[in-house]
Order: structure tokens, then sequence, then C-alpha cells
């Protein structure tokens, strides 16, 4: 209660006016479609990266449908503000809700798989010998989380006619505060929570491990003696360390903490300006501008992460100006070299295919290679005429 009596009495008119003037509106709508263009131009260099050298295993392909969210997100946005920009005519209520809904889930979309990667990295991290990261059952679980969890909130938001258009601004908002706060900032927030409580955990575990690692390579070199540090002979420090040095290398795990920062550095301004919003009872103009103008640029900042962190990303490029090059031709490259991918896993799917009836055909031939009971051994020899 005191932090809201001092929010409320603190002058805070240099935020600007809560009113938006038709000025203010375009220059929100320009910064924003700024920050999807070049956010549009960072997931498709993720997307054309993975296709082009990534084994496709693992975590890489929750980056990927990250990175996928991020675009069609941008898409999204781009298609929104630049219809209300150059043709408010077709601009109706029925476009604002489709596009309304569109954002709802392909923004939330890049929570959820932000927050699946944090689940990866901690369960593969504390959970090493129960976590299968490439097994089908698992991807399964994730996908319901970052596809099936943003589908649910726009289900909710449709079937309750939550939706308004605004003026000036023409953008479709949930109306109610409360199914605001329910439908979309609740669900943020506690992501945001968890995902900072699992860094935490993550890093203070790294920490340890190198503190471990590096009495370690001393006690091997021979720095310090038996005599004086027990590192060395102390069966407890032996499982200590064995506890703490786990399956997931610590490089891959900065790398991956580093896409849980850029989720909270992006939403974090949004959150503020909510609760701007909805202690102040309006949304200050720079804190708009710079909050949406930030959020939308997570596809770059994720695509900072996925290009800086990653050095065989960068030799297969063979140089910063053709990772740049890359980077400005990816989303007219996107499409043509995802149809190449799917026709080359095709045709090789149908050459496995090819090859598998064509080993069994030949070792029908051929003798069993084991020795078989004597039921088996009757079965075989009497029960292929009974077969046809």
């Amino acid at each position: 209660r005191l932090l809201v009596i001092v929010v409320m009495s603190t002058d805070i008119s240099f935020l600007g006016t809560c009113s938006r003037s038709k000025d203010e509106a375009q220059s929100i709508f320009v910064s924003t479609l700024v920050a999807a263009g070049l956010s549009c131009l960072g997931a498709s260099f993720m997307i054309v990266s993975f296709l082009l050298f990534s084994k496709k295993k693992g975590v890489s392909r929750l980056v990927i449908f990250l990175a996928l969210g991020d675009l069609l997100w941008a898409v999204t946005e781009m298609v929104t503000f630049g219809l209300i920009l150059w043709r408010p005519e077709v601009f109706d209520y029925t476009v604002c809700v489709i596009m309304r809904v569109l954002f709802q889930f392909f923004s939330s979309s890049t929570i959820f798989w932000t927050f699946s990667i944090a689940c990866w990295m901690y369960l593969q991290t504390f959970h090493s010998r129960r976590f299968d990261a490439n097994s089908a059952k698992v991807m399964a679980i994730f996908c319901f989380i970052g596809l099936g969890i943003p589908a649910l909130t726009c289900i909710i938001v449709v079937s309750g006619h939550m939706l308004v258009q605004t003026r000036p601004m023409m953008i479709c908002q949930i109306d109610n505060k409360d199914y605001h706060f329910g439908v979309w900032f609740m669900p943020l927030i506690t992501v945001m929570a968890l995902t900072s409580a699992m860094y935490v955990r993550l890093m203070w575990h790294l920490h340890k491990s190198a503190a471990v690692e590096k009495k370690r390579r001393e006690a091997r070199a021979g720095i310090n003696s038996s005599m004086y540090s027990p590192v060395a002979s102390t069966p407890h420090h032996n499982d200590e360390r064995s506890a703490l040095v786990k399956r997931l290398p610590s490089q891959i795990s900065v790398r991956l903490s580093l896409y849980i920062l850029a989720f909270l550095f992006s939403w974090s301004l949004n959150v503020v300006d909510y609760f701007t919003q909805r202690v102040q009872g309006c949304s200050y103009f720079y804190i708009a501008i710079i909050s949406n103008t930030v959020l939308q640029l997570q596809g770059l900042t994720d695509c900072l992460v996925y290009g800086l962190t990653n050095k065989q990303l960068r030799s297969k490029y063979g140089g910063l100006l053709n990772g740049v090059v890359a980077f400005l031709l990816s989303p007219i490259l996107l499409i043509p070299i995802a149809l190449r991918t799917m026709y080359v896993s095709l045709g090789c799917q149908g050459r496995q295919q090819s090859v598998t009836v064509a080993n069994v055909g030949r070792h029908d031939s051929l003798p069993y290679a084991r020795i078989l009971t004597r039921d088996e051994y009757q079965d075989h020899h009497h029960g292929s005429s009974e077969d046809g």
C-alpha cells in the first residue's frame, strides 16, 4: 500500500501524457514496425542456419521453435501496423480481432518456448539420469507447453468476447482489467518468476561446479599436497564433485541461459508499463514506446545469442561479412531452403525405406543367425504353407 501511495504521489509527467494523440500513435507504430522488421531478419537467420547446419536434435529444436514464434509474431505485427498506417479502411473490427488473436498466440508461444528451454536446462542439469532429451514423449510435453497453452488462452479470449477496438490506436485489446491480467499478465509473470528461479539455481550450480573443478585441477597439478589440502584424498569431496559435475556442459548451459536473459530483458518493460497503467490509470507515452520497441526486438536479441555464442556457426559462414549478408538475405532464402530441406528429408526417407525392403527380401533367403526352439522350428517349416 505504501508503494502504491508513493508511486501515485510521484511526479512522472516527464514520461509523457496518458492520452494518445495521432502523432504519438504513429510514432509507436513506426518504432514497432522497425523493431519487428529487425526481429524478422534475426528469426529468419536463425531458422536458415538451423536448416543448413544443425543436427536437429535435443534443445536445438526448442530454440528453433522459439525463433519460429519470433518470426510469425514479427510478421503479424508488421501486417497489423502496416494496415493501420497505410490501409486503415481495411482494418475493421473483424481484421482487428484476427490480428489480435494471432498476436496473442505467437507472442505467448515465445514465452512458453523460453520456459521450455529453461525446463530442459534444469532437467538436463539436475535430473540427467531420468531425463531423455530426445524422446518423443518429452518433445510432446514441450510442444503442449509451447503451443497448447497459447492456443488455450486464444480460445478463452475469443469465446469470452473480451476484445474491443481502441481509438486512436485502432488495435484490439482486452477491455476488462481482471481478464487482461488473468489471460495475459498472470501467465507472463508466472513464467518470468519460474525461469528466473531456474536461472539463479543453474548459475549457482555452475559456480560451485567451477570451484570444485578448479580445486581438482590444482590437486592434479600438485599445487596443493595431500598434507595441506584434503581435496585429493577426501572421499566426501569426490562425492561432492561427482554430484556437481553433470552431463550438460557448462558452455551450453551459459548459452541457453542467455535466451532466458533475452526473454527477461524483452518483457520486463512491458510488465512495468502494465503496472504503471494499473496504478496510474494510464499508459505513459515514453514508457509505451520504449517497452513496445524493446519487446518487438526479442527476435533480434535471440538471434544475437544464437550467432555470437556459436563458434561453429561463425566458422560455417566464414567471416563477419558473409554472416551479415546471410542475415540480410535470410527472409528471402528462408522458403527455398525450407522446401529444399523438406525435399531432401523426404527423399532420404524414401531411399531408407527402399533399402530396408530390399534388405528384408535379401535376408529372407539367408539362414537364421540364432538357435531356434523346437516350436519355432516347426512354425518356421510348417507355418509358411498355412500363411499362403
